[in-house]
């Protein structure tokens, strides 16, 4: 076990104390998966290949074209949609494993790229501390239900960007190596990602075309091999961001038609609004702080610093520009409304921690090279009754009772997400065994801010009402809503 840990978390005790750190932030919303329903969508998407005549793989690639030709262009994606859910028959106890193997995926992958920056970037062996400051920012900015208890929303974003994750890592490593397995790697997963969704896609293609652009400026030739990459993901990014099916969705969202420069606006405003957000109700200025002093103290050699010493503020200004890329398409897709979707802020909210903390990382070192700073090791108790000073002082402006891991822990130790799970668990077995055809559901009052609710209304005509009753053979479905809330 002890060998087990060392190897995991670099050899050395910061990284095993944050490890056990990373496990208390994630462990409540991985726990609370076991009270995870079918919401919304996923009725729909079960629905469509229950009533097929074809097998579930079949039914699943004429779905997929035919929602590239009617709703969006990300094939790949909602063909793992289809073709996952079309297995309902496995019922609750086949939910709660399909989003606890993506919620798996997700933190690997995570990890992965966390680890992979730190190391290859920097040479730094306290990676653990990044993915621990990563993942407090990430789980507290905005609520988790859309991202992690969907079925739909778990499989079309939480997987994606797990793939979009292992191809930024995939590509940093070829980088540094130069091995060939990691550039064959880079553009699979690339590929992947750019077939699924257009947000990750935009970042995808964003990261690979500065990456063949610097290449050439370095070699001051035009490499194919350099090129190949970005040529491949464009591609692909090119097959969904023509589909029919955008522009569809986008006439049912935007009656209007497209405004570029509007949604070019949107997207900026959108930027500012959650970058805004985290900087005033998060922990990510305290987590640069931290990681600013702690490359500072840390002993470093001239020759791997002179290999990361230009200017930061470069590397902040693409940053900046890779995050404005990711919500383009979201705000294309929604005619330019400034919609932001929980899952669409879930993900951002990480990518922009991520970036953050390389770029403090980055500063740190720059400053050290250029300007010789540094804090002696007299000086670290006293750094660190500042940072915990600091720490406190972040805990009582921040609200931290508002944050959604001291919800989700609230909600788990109170018997709030029990009592949720419990009265849409009666909903559903209504469904599944009465033999009326129209069915009136009445249930109690409960709320929960991190779980995702069966959406059901007292309105039959609802579009949710209707998938459900469609998914469970029924005519019409309604739930006494005066009596039962999300």
């Amino acid at each position: 076990m002890r060998t087990f840990f060392h190897k995991l978390t670099g050899c050395n005790r910061c990284n095993i104390l944050f490890f056990v750190f990373s496990l208390l932030v994630v462990l409540p919303f991985f726990y609370a998966l076991k009270y995870s329903l079918p919401s919304a969508d996923d009725f729909s998407y079960m629905a469509l290949t229950k009533y097929s005549e074809h097998n579930r793989f079949v039914a699943s690639v004429l779905l997929a074209v035919s929602s590239y030709k009617n709703w969006g262009g990300g094939w790949l994606g909602t063909f793992f949609q289809i073709f996952v859910l079309s297995f309902h028959q496995f019922g609750i106890g086949g939910l709660h494993v399909l989003l606890s193997v993506c919620m798996m995926f997700f933190l690997c992958s995570l990890y992965f790229l966390c680890r992979t920056i730190c190391v290859n970037f920097f040479r730094v062996r306290y990676y653990v501390v990044f993915y621990f400051l990563v993942l407090l920012v990430g789980f507290n900015a905005v609520s988790p239900r859309e991202s992690l208890y969907w079925a739909v929303g778990s499989t079309g974003y939480i997987v994606p960007f797990s793939f979009a994750f292992c191809a930024l890592s995939f590509l940093v490593k070829y980088l540094f190596s130069r091995k060939n397995i990691y550039y064959v790697l880079m553009i699979v997963f690339g590929v992947i990602v750019c077939s699924s969704t257009l947000p990750a896609a935009g970042l995808i293609n964003a990261t690979y075309l500065l990456y063949a652009v610097g290449q050439m400026a370095k070699n001051k030739k035009t490499e194919l091999r350099a090129v190949l990459p970005f040529l491949l993901v464009f591609a692909a990014a090119l097959i969904i961001a023509l589909a029919p099916g955008n522009f569809v969705r986008h006439s049912f969202f935007s009656k209007d038609g497209m405004h570029f420069f509007n949604v070019c606006g949107s997207t900026l405003i959108v930027l500012v609004r959650l970058l805004k957000n985290l900087l005033k109700n998060s922990f990510l200025f305290m987590g640069m702080a931290c990681l600013f002093f702690f490359v500072l103290i840390r002993k470093r050699t001239d020759e791997k610093e002179k290999s990361i010493a230009f200017s930061p503020f470069f590397s902040g200004i693409i940053f900046l520009v890779l995050c404005y890329v990711f919500l383009f398409p979201v705000q294309l897709g929604y005619g330019g409304n400034r919609a932001s979707p929980d899952r669409i802020e879930f993900m951002m909210y990480f990518i922009i921690a991520i970036f953050a903390y390389t770029f403090t990382i980055h500063l740190a070192f720059w400053c050290r090279t250029h300007f010789h700073t540094y804090i002696n090791y007299d000086c670290i108790p006293f750094v660190v009754v500042l940072m915990l000073c600091f720490f406190l002082v972040e805990i009582h402006a921040l609200e931290v009772r508002k944050h959604f891991w001291v919800i989700a822990v609230k909600e788990l130790s109170d018997g709030t997400m029990k009592a949720f799970y419990e009265e849409g668990q009666k909903a559903l077995v209504i469904l599944r065994s009465t033999t009326d055809k129209n069915v009136v559901i009445s249930g109690k009052k409960v709320e929960s801010k991190i779980l995702n609710s069966i959406a059901l209304r007292n309105d039959p005509h609802d579009w949710v009402n209707k998938a459900v009753a469609n998914f469970y053979g029924k005519e019409a479905v309604v739930y006494n809503t005066s009596e039962f809330s999300e």
